[in-house]
């Protein structure tokens, strides 16, 4: 019952596709980490369009658009700027999305 109360509203916060994306990486977040995933990269370029930081085409295809919604995002986080997707970015975007959605 829990699980669907968050599908709900993380649903309603970001859109049918975009939610169960993003509901998908947090379920399983903690297993092995790939930023070359398309699930990843898609859930990455989700969260930076929520954001109003253009990366471009989700589409789960890493792109130059996307690497430099990337950098936007460092710069904006405080963060060194290198363009690409790990761990610590990927926390950070779910940090920062939980933030603007007040959850």
């Amino acid at each position: 019952m829990r699980i669907i109360v968050y599908l709900l509203a993380i649903i309603l916060f970001s859109g049918v596709i975009g939610g169960i994306v993003y509901l998908y990486m947090l379920m399983f977040s903690s297993t092995e980490f790939s930023a070359s995933d398309p699930k990843v990269i898609y859930a990455v370029e989700e969260m930076l369009r929520d954001m109003d930081m253009n990366p471009g085409l989700v589409d789960g295809n890493a792109d130059p658009m996307l690497k430099e919604a990337i950098k936007e995002f460092q710069v904006f986080a405080d963060m060194p700027e290198t363009g690409e997707i790990d761990q610590n970015l990927f926390d950070e975007l779910k940090a920062m999305k939980e933030l603007l959605s007040g959850n």
